[in-house]
């Protein structure tokens, strides 16, 4: 179901849906791609495919990109709500340090604040 969001987003632009006030319908094939690689990295490290180690990079490259760091600023607080174990929580910790690395709570004060949601 996601791939075919991601490769034809205008069938269902959840994240327009999701965040009106934040995200342009021209945002929401790019903000899934995000989405997809946030999901396979936390599937990885639940299935231990990935280490804390190669998480932490990816995440301070994947915010390094504006889009990605939009992403996350959307939904990280939702995210940490959602958290079903020690791995989702970790994955949360090592995306939220790469966010604060990259300055993304000052270039997203006004999601700081908002209500919690989680794609």
């Amino acid at each position: 179901m996601l791939e075919i969001a991601t490769t034809q987003p205008d069938l269902d632009p959840v994240w327009v849906r999701n965040h009106p006030d934040h995200v342009n319908d021209d945002e929401s094939g790019p903000l899934l791609m995000c989405q997809w690689w946030l999901e396979f990295w936390r599937t990885g490290l639940n299935l231990r495919v990935f280490t804390p180690a190669v998480l932490r990079q990816n995440a301070r490259n994947f915010m390094q990109d504006p889009t990605a760091l939009k992403a996350w600023a959307l939904t990280r607080h939702g995210r940490a709500l959602q958290s079903r174990g020690r791995s989702d929580r970790m994955h949360v910790a090592l995306l939220n340090a790469a966010f604060e690395e990259a300055g993304g709570p000052a270039q997203y004060p006004e999601l700081e604040l908002a209500p919690a949601s989680a794609l």
